[in-house]
């Protein structure tokens, strides 16, 4: 850090001892406050600094923990450090820090809007206060309220910056969202016509109902829905028809989707050491940041690319006490823990159409293993099956993994 403002980068701008200075008090304060993850970053980018000075400040944070983009990981931390890098990516311009504050493996910087910009919204909060509950950002970037993470950032960027910039503030759509997805949750029950008929009848204008049926959607795991209880199957089938039946084609058709939900996080960066940066930059030795990405970190990603909260939930199985026990053993009992809870089958129907051999090599990247160990651990847990026993050991996991599931 002290290269960048004594010989490099930033030389005469600021002297070194003041910039750690000031860097460890903020950086400590973003620690110990992370658990509000929306507030401790609106709180340092009102610091009296000038922009350029927070925009180094910003990176310099980000650096420490590795570099920027910002893994997309369901913790108070990482949701604090995505905004940010949202902060920091919105100085408008080229900055050295956008290259010595860049992960190793990255060489691009993604386009983030000024934030300075004025906007005047189609929709205040006026036209849906009575229809809304009355949260604050931290409320929604918590994890402890919202474990997926990634779903809050999507619906808070598609309003921020995204398709429907200019529609509603953020904020006040995640609170009507929260407020009518609540509301269809407490009284679904033994009342799917009048529950939907509550929905449609809203005081709201038809596009704005459109929007709000596609992220109930979204939020439930996007369309065609796919839910397990018999009497949401029906009231979300008939939301899915009455978001559909709007006539002009919006964005939230291929926004709300199950198919763009799978694709983002296909599409969401891991960091990877195989990745070569270009020979043109000619990055300085001191830009190189080692890459370490915890198989915790890596496995938990993975699963919540393939709905493995959601499945769960839907269960009424605690996913985080399932994905502890998968984190803490091995494989053999991971298989059999997840033939028990039903994932194995969900899997190879949603993700493997129905065929084995891609169950298998899908899992096999998922949990780390070789695609041969997974398919032997899986054909003994049939009583039947004549695989080898002594090599591949999931069928004497099951009484274990059936006792760790009890209560969850």
């Amino acid at each position: 850090m002290c290269a960048a403002f004594g010989s490099h980068l930033r030389s005469a701008y600021f002297e070194p001892i003041v910039f750690l200075n000031l860097w460890h008090k903020q950086w400590s304060f973003f620690e110990a406050n992370w658990s509000k993850p929306y507030s401790v970053v609106e709180t340092l980018k009102s610091l009296r600094l000038s922009e350029e000075q927070k925009h180094i400040l910003f990176g310099f944070i980000l650096k420490f923990y590795g570099g920027y983009p910002i893994q997309h990981i369901s913790t108070n931390s990482a949701v604090a450090l995505r905004l940010l890098e949202k902060a920091f990516l919105s100085f408008p311009h080229d900055s050295p820090e956008k290259l010595y504050c860049l992960h190793s493996s990255h060489v691009r910087v993604p386009t983030i809007l000024p934030e300075n910009e004025t906007i005047v919204y189609k929709y205040d909060e006026g036209d849906v206060k009575v229809l809304s509950a009355d949260n604050d950002l931290d409320f929604y970037f918590s994890v402890r309220n919202i474990p997926n993470s990634e779903l809050v950032f999507q619906t808070f960027e598609y309003f921020e910056t995204g398709p429907r910039r200019g529609t509603f503030m953020p904020l006040i759509f995640l609170n009507l969202l929260w407020e009518q997805q609540g509301c269809t949750r407490r009284n679904l029950k033994g009342k799917v016509n009048s529950t939907l008929e509550v929905l449609k009848s809203l005081p709201l204008d038809e596009e704005q109902k459109h929007i709000l049926f596609g992220f109930i959607l979204k939020w439930k795991g996007g369309y065609p829905i796919q839910v397990f209880d018999a009497e949401e199957k029906i009231f979300y089938k008939l939301l899915e028809d009455e978001f559909l039946r709007y006539s002009e084609q919006t964005p939230e058709k291929w926004f709300c989707s199950k198919k763009y939900w799978v694709e983002s996080q296909q599409k969401t960066f891991l960091p990877n050491q195989s990745v070569e940066r270009e020979s043109s930059l000619n990055l300085p030795d001191y830009v190189q940041i080692e890459v370490h990405q915890p198989e915790e970190d890596r496995l938990r990603i993975e699963l919540c690319r393939y709905y493995f909260d959601k499945f769960h939930e839907e269960k009424n199985i605690d996913p985080g006490k399932v994905f502890k026990l998968l984190n803490e053993n091995k494989l053999p009992y991971r298989i059999a823990l997840l033939n028990i809870t039903g994932y194995l089958d969900f899997l190879k129907k949603e993700f493997a159409n129905g065929i084995d051999r891609k169950l298998h090599q899908l899992l096999g990247k998922i949990l780390s293993s070789h695609e041969r160990k997974v398919r032997g651990n899986i054909l003994v847990l049939n009583p039947k099956s004549i695989e080898d026993r002594k090599a591949y050991t999931s069928h004497g996991h099951v009484s274990k993994a059936e006792n760790d599931l009890m209560g969850l």
